[in-house]
């Protein structure tokens, strides 16, 4: 785009090319929040298999939610006056595949100087998330045979309980997995808690409950 530049971190100046897009360090996390909303109401008028894969989307984009938080707001964190010493640390850790398992329990205490306790019930929500996600975006065959009556012998089925047991309950609570473990990092930063609502709002792009 003629006449505009653009200044990367370390200073550097060029042009900004006319394929190019800048907005704000929570705009991804807004949205896919309300690709996480829309996923739950399609569950919600949903049934059956169809509902489960609206859940089953619903726990990826929770997921999503999460780490694109974590990436975008301790990016900005250390970009900060008070925390630039350890800019240099995280640029290197986000420039490569850095397990969310790690930004989790790493990132407060390395960069807000406080970890987040481990008892807390919003980090077991997550936690319990992550680990769901896990299940279902590496889902492999078991391979297992099904035997009837010693006649009749199916090989080779998948064990699908991970998936059957998606509920509409769990989808339904997912936003405030997001948002109670939003609530987390924004105490270990300082914030008082008649702020959190607004500040989730800033960040998390949907009104708090």
């Amino acid at each position: 785009m003629k006449g505009i530049s653009v200044t990367d971190p370390n200073g550097a100046k060029r042009f900004m090319r006319d394929d190019e897009a800048l907005a704000s360090p929570n705009f991804m996390i807004h949205n896919f929040n309300m690709a996480l909303a829309e996923a739950i109401n399609r569950a919600q008028m949903a049934d059956g298999t169809q509902m489960k894969r609206e859940i089953m989307l619903s726990v990826l984009l929770a997921n999503t939610v999460i780490e694109t938080f974590l990436n975008a707001y301790f990016r900005v964190v250390v970009s900060e006056a008070s925390h630039q010493h350890h800019e240099s640390t995280f640029l290197a850790q986000t420039a490569k595949p850095f397990p969310l398992a790690r930004k989790i329990h790493d990132w407060p205490k390395k960069y807000l100087g406080t970890a987040i306790d481990e008892n807390s019930p919003a980090l077991k929500q997550v936690e319990k998330l992550r680990n769901l996600r896990n299940e279902l975006g590496h889902f492999t065959s078991s391979h297992e045979s099904l035997n009837v009556g010693g006649v009749i012998r199916i090989n080779g089925l998948s064990n699908i309980t991970i998936f059957d047991q998606l509920t509409l309950d769990y989808a339904n609570g997912l936003p405030n997995t997001v948002l109670h473990f939003a609530y987390e990092i924004f105490r270990l930063r300082g914030l008082a808690e008649p702020e959190l609502p607004q500040c989730a709002r800033i960040w998390l792009g949907i009104s708090a409950n």
